[in-house]
């Protein structure tokens, strides 16, 4: 041990060190490095969640490398139409736009925007019309979805600055858990701008159920027509829990999709009068130089009420009403329609014989090209507003076609899997407890695969089975 003067000290230490440095030259570069300040370096990684648009303009998007201890900015910018929602990660601030990390590590940050709602979709005083904004620039693309018998319709519009999306109906409640979510969320969907219930059908609004439990849905316009159904009941009593605003769609009213793009109604009128096809929801959306005719299942009566009230109607895409019945599509209405494009959503070999061979018969007189989800699947009609693209080819019928479930054994039987409440009372031994009991296992177990699956409902024994087995099919 070294006793005696500091100064003394200080000099014998600094001579070993030297001599430690010159014998191992590797220390003296590791000294040098930690007195010159020298740190270990971190890696940032910058990225933005889901369907936010906008942009981290500092340091921007992707991999950055920073030394130990270094305090790097952040700083993101949403696009028009989005505002900033917060940072996600070890920032200093998450909920401010500019902010700061620490890299002490490896560090991941990613930015979340949500869309601005302050001013979507607001009403011009008391008509139901919403404020006008700059107009849409960019493309609509239109998703027919095969939900068997029954609608659900996707249309998208996309451009620069937005994402947004209509839902019309949203098929049977099976049809919409196995079918329509899945294919939302094949899609990225995680919110639902505007929905339309065109008329309270469980082929229409059974699957908004599935719809309300995995999409944010800001807001549903429905025709207001009562239905005494558990499905309607539950429809109803979701959209009150969740909050989600309900607004009574009349003629005349203009819906904002996007800046400048409307889902135009036409019809049900106040008051309403008449069944519940009469006060069905039919609406336009017109994108420039294209438009979508949308009709739910109005049928001839309604059609008529439309000629009545309004004069121009014509829309290169027609949606075929009540998957193609007879009873809707009359020839006054494909005049002032006048269609280039029929897309007919209807269930393969359904009981009804839908679509009908004389609506079939007047869109070709009329030159219109068909399609159909009950032979082609989902259809996808694109438009930039000048033109559009369909992701199939036409239906052509052919002379095998067997007028799509009019067959022998089918003739007027009552099929259990799509049958209405009031339909399901027409078969024998079934009244009003039943036929709900019936709706009810279909929604919570799917369609029958055989009609001897129906004695596995509350209320149906073997007994009332045999009384009905020949009225039925599936």
């Amino acid at each position: 041990m070294i006793r005696g003067n500091n100064s003394l000290k200080k000099i014998i230490l600094l001579l070993v060190l030297a001599l430690v440095m010159m014998t191992f030259p590797g220390c003296e570069l590791e000294e040098r490095d930690r007195l010159n300040g020298a740190r270990e370096t971190f890696e940032l990684t910058v990225s933005i969640s889901g369907e936010g648009e906008g942009d981290v303009i500092e340091p921007g998007l992707g991999s950055f490398t920073y030394d130990e201890g270094t305090i790097a900015d952040l700083k993101a910018e949403p696009a028009q139409g989005w505002e900033f929602e917060e940072w996600l990660g070890a920032v200093g601030d998450p909920g401010e736009p500019e902010t700061t990390i620490l890299m002490d590590r490896d560090r991941d940050v990613t930015a979340v925007f949500k869309q601005d709602t302050s001013d979507d979709d607001g009403d011009n005083g008391d008509n139901g019309n919403d404020v006008e904004d700059p107009p849409f620039s960019g493309e609509i693309r239109a998703h027919f979805i095969n939900v068997g018998q029954g609608d659900a319709i996707l249309i998208k519009a996309v451009d620069n600055s937005s994402r947004r999306k209509l839902l019309i109906d949203a098929g049977q409640s099976w049809q919409g858990r196995d079918r329509v979510v899945p294919y939302l969320q094949d899609l990225g969907i995680e919110t639902i701008h505007l929905a339309v219930a065109t008329h309270p059908h469980a082929d229409h609004i059974g699957g908004f159920q599935h719809i309300f439990d995995n999409f944010e849905v800001l807001k549903i316009v429905d025709s207001g027509y009562e239905h005494d159904t558990q499905t309607y009941r539950n429809y109803l009593a979701d959209i009150e829990e969740l909050g989600i605003e309900l607004v009574l769609g009349r003629a005349g009213m203009k819906k904002e999709l996007a800046p400048g793009l409307y889902f135009e109604i036409l019809n049900p009128v106040e008051p309403l009068s008449g069944g519940i096809h009469y006060n069905n929801i039919v609406g336009q959306l017109r994108y420039d130089r294209v438009g979508f005719m949308l009709t739910g299942d109005i049928e001839a009566e309604g059609e008529g009420s439309i000629l009545d009230r309004f004069a121009d109607l014509e829309n290169q895409i027609l949606k075929v009403a009540h998957h193609g019945s007879s009873t809707s599509s009359t020839e006054e209405f494909l005049e002032a329609v006048n269609p280039e494009v029929a897309i007919i959503q209807a269930g393969l070999n359904n009981q009804y014989g839908h679509p009908h061979e004389e609506t079939i018969e007047r869109l070709l007189r009329r030159e219109v090209e068909i399609y159909r989800t009950d032979h082609q699947g989902d259809i996808v009609v694109v438009s930039e507003g000048l033109n559009w693209l369909v992701n199939t080819d036409p239906y052509v019928p052919d002379d095998d076609d067997d007028d799509n479930g009019d067959n022998g054994d089918a003739e007027g039987k009552i099929n259990i899997n799509t049958a209405s409440y009031e339909e399901l009372q027409e078969i024998t031994g079934v009244g009003p407890v039943i036929a709900q009991n019936i709706i009810d296992y279909r929604e919570k177990h799917g369609p029958f695969q055989k009609i001897e699956d129906i004695m596995n409902v509350s209320g149906i024994g073997e007994a009332r089975f045999e009384a009905m087995k020949d009225e039925i099919i599936v």
